[in-house]
Parts: structure tokens; sequence; C-alpha cells
């Protein structure tokens, strides 16, 4: 069975009041929701098998989204008996994590292929790949170059690039282990951490919801 782990347990406090209402996932997007996107994607893709992992409004939102029949999956509730932070949900899941699983922020509305990042990390010696993205940041002031008393160039309102985390990863895991996933992603320097390849981060369009 093709996993996906998605951590759907925050509060969204920024944006409040919306999600002192309903949950970030379950916000709507046209005449859907955050999630139902998400699990539809995922389905797409060939997972036949979706953990939510929840906290803030659990009731409500195991409410909406069933079992996943109406998805075509198999949808399972996670619920956290207090929040335990970003990856602290995986240690409730020990035991159901035993094969290979992809895992996302439940904000993150993507073009990502997934099944094309399953294979690719199949390919790759790493322990958890990490898909990230290019943010891009506009520079009100023109950006002036010297070397000594000298100005060698002007740059007028550059744009600030930077890679960042997509808050989508591909975990390794074979057997029981004790917390999938925190381990890594606890050191995020670690060389056993594989980014992907040039071309397979310009496929990723991930935007996170504020919140």
């Amino acid at each position: 069975m093709n996993t996906a782990v998605i951590l759907a347990g925050g509060l969204g406090t920024r944006l409040q009041p919306l999600t002192n209402i309903v949950p970030k996932p379950l916000l709507p997007i046209g005449q859907s929701t955050v999630m139902d996107i998400q699990i539809l994607a995922l389905k797409k893709s060939g997972f036949d098998h979706v953990i939510i992992a929840t906290n803030y409004m659990a009731d409500y939102l195991e409410s909406v989204i069933g079992d996943g029949q109406r998805y075509g999956v198999k949808v399972t509730v996670s619920r956290e008996p207090e929040r335990l932070g970003t990856c602290g949900p995986l240690s409730l899941l020990r035991d159901r994590l035993v094969e290979p699983f992809l895992m996302m922020n439940g904000d993150i509305l993507t073009s990502l292929d997934f099944a094309q990042l399953m294979a690719f990390a199949s390919q790759v010696k790493a322990d958890l790949t990490v898909v990230t993205t290019e943010f891009t940041t506009p520079f009100r002031f023109g950006r002036v170059v010297s070397e000594g008393h000298f100005i060698t160039a002007i740059e007028e309102k550059p744009d600030f690039k930077t890679e960042i985390l997509a808050g989508i990863y591909r975990d390794e895991t074979r057997g029981p282990r004790a917390d999938p996933g925190r381990d890594v992603l606890r050191d995020r320097r670690s060389d056993q951490m594989h980014a992907g390849d040039e071309e397979t981060d310009r496929e990723v369009r991930a935007q996170g919801l504020l919140g």
C-alpha cells in the first residue's frame, strides 16, 4: 500500500479568525478545500492510503473527510492527545510506517508529480528526500557593488532568491523505527539528506498558506 501522511494539526493562528471556525486544511479553495485537493492529487499519483495527523479540531476534520470513500482512497485519522510539534505525530505511527512514505504539510498546494518524486527518491541513497522550491523577495533599493572606494556596479531593485523547504518529504523508513522522520529532520545538515536535482526542483510549485 502506498502511504502518504498529511500533517494537519496546526492552529493556523495567522489565518484567524477564519481558523477559529474551520481548521486550516479545510479552508475553501474555489469549490474544494485544501485537503480535498491534496488527497485527490495523491490518489492521482498512485497513493491508496492517506494518514491525516491532526490535533486541532480533529472531530470536525474527521467528520468532513470521513474514511476516504468519496476520494477513492483509504483515509485514516491519527489524533495527537497533545500537541507534539511538527514531526512529533509520526511517533504515533511508528508501527504503521514500515515502508517508504510521503509526508507533507496540510497547507501545501502544489503541481508536483508525487509519483515522480517517489521514483526519484527511490534511486537516491538518503534517509530523507526533501523537496525545495525557490522563493523570490523583491528588494526596494538599488544594490551597489564596490571595490575599495570605487563603485563597480549598480543593480537596480534586484530580486533576492532563496531556496526554501517546500513542506514535502519522502522518508525511506523500512521496518518499525522509534520516530520515523523525526531524527532526520532534527539535523538538517545531515549528509543523509538529499534535496533533489535541479530538474526535479524546478518542477516544484509549492505555495504554503499563511499560518
